[in-house]
């Protein structure tokens, strides 16, 4: 039979039980996490002095310092050499003011090593308001401070390219005018060769009118009058060659119309002396912002070896068709001849530096890519080539305000 003693004795046991298994599994569960934070996370304690008191175990293994090499120490121990000493200086105001600073730091590990911690250091005050120490809670950052030091380091490489790159494109930039300047210095011979007979023609027979006394004044102005044109002429071809390199690189207005014949005007006579017709379809009346006189620089290159394509193949009836229209915002120039085209396996090089069908005449290479480099680069626009039904046919794409871009 069950007495009353029995079951409170059985109550007592279970009110015990009940409550004991609780408070033994949040004991645990205090435990565990305590080890946790001891293993993971990096933190100390010192004294107002700065004196180790408490470490972690991660502050061990990421210092490589033991408890026992730690406590007792200056937390200087573990400064790294390239910290700057205003940093510390600022930190111990301001935990001494009773805030809590935050900051990022690199400590020197026990082999000479370093490793990046991002740290919170605060003061430890006791129930009388006083302070008794510091205390510090860290995360190890060591791997986002590399990722952060190659971003810099590539972003530094990167940049140094494209400085060399830059550099190198302007050294192309100048062999390539070099190269046309050179081309353009012949054509101007060529100019000039019929306007110097001319002159020295004239002059010849007015000598010989004054040595013999035998002259009339009408005449004699009207042949000077042809001597002024044919030197003005002269003077002309060379303002067109100074304008054509000058250094300066600015932005213009100009009329298409107008920069396809100052083109032409350095050309034309070279053109027709190889039997090359030139057509011209343009609509007068487009006016577009830029620069100008790099523009012609690949405009007159275009030209020259089209003339040069059609004079190799010995084309019959050689023609240049030079059109231009504008389209919304934007200018198109295109530039045609009857060569026949750019062969299939070498039309997606003819942009690529150094790339020339004219190694036998000494081809440079640089002008078809220069004259991209412009285009894309300083013009904002785009050069493109395509075959057609007669031959090859460039096509230049400008924005119609260069400022706008």
């Amino acid at each position: 039979m069950l007495r009353l003693s029995d079951i409170k004795q059985m109550r007592s046991e279970n009110i015990t039980q009940s409550d004991d298994y609780p408070l033994m599994d949040k004991t645990d569960e205090i435990k565990r996490l305590l080890d946790t934070f001891d293993k993971y996370i990096i933190a100390s304690k010192t004294n107002v002095n700065g004196i180790i008191t408490y470490v972690s175990r991660a502050f061990e293994d990421a210092s490589g310092y033991s408890r026992e090499e730690l406590i007792g120490k200056p937390h200087n121990i573990v400064r790294h050499q390239d910290m700057p000493k205003e940093i510390f200086d600022g930190m111990w105001k301001t935990i001494q003011s009773r805030n809590t600073w935050s900051g990022e730091i690199k400590n020197r590990t026990k082999d000479g090593n370093f490793y990046w911690i991002k740290t919170t250091v605060s003061p430890d005050i006791d129930s009388k308001n006083n302070i008794v120490g510091y205390k510090e809670v860290c995360e190890n950052i060591t791997s986002a401070k590399a990722y952060e030091e190659l971003s810099k380091t590539l972003e530094n490489r990167v940049l140094q390219e494209i400085i060399k790159n830059n550099e190198k494109t302007a050294y192309m930039l100048h062999q390539s005018r070099l190269a046309q300047m050179g081309e353009m210095i012949s054509m101007i011979a060529h100019q000039w060769r019929q306007p110097l007979a001319s002159i020295s023609a004239i002059s010849g027979t007015l000598s010989l009118d004054v040595m013999m006394h035998n002259y009339k004044e009408e005449f004699f102005q009207e042949r000077l009058n042809a001597i002024g044109e044919l030197s003005q002429y002269l003077s002309q071809t060379i303002n067109d060659f100074r304008n054509f390199f000058k250094k300066d690189k600015i932005v213009e207005k100009a009329n298409v119309k107008d920069i396809i014949e100052s083109c032409l005007h350095v050309i034309d006579l070279s053109l027709k002396s190889k039997n090359i017709d030139v057509i011209i379809i343009i609509d007068e009346d487009i006016v577009l912002e830029s620069y100008v006189n790099e523009l012609k620089q690949v405009i007159l290159n275009i030209l020259k070896n089209a003339g040069d394509a059609l004079l190799e193949k010995s084309t019959q009836k050689a023609t240049i068709w030079l059109s231009s229209y504008q389209k919304e915002s934007k200018v198109y120039i295109l530039i045609e001849d009857n060569a026949g085209g750019v062969p299939d396996e070498i039309i997606d090089k003819i942009f690529d530096p150094y790339f020339s069908t004219k190694e036998a005449k000494d081809g440079a290479g640089l002008g078809l890519y220069m004259s991209k480099t412009i285009i894309k680069e300083h013009c904002k626009g785009k050069l493109e080539v395509h075959n057609s039904e007669r031959g090859a046919k460039f096509i230049i794409e400008l924005p119609l305000n260069i400022l706008e871009c």
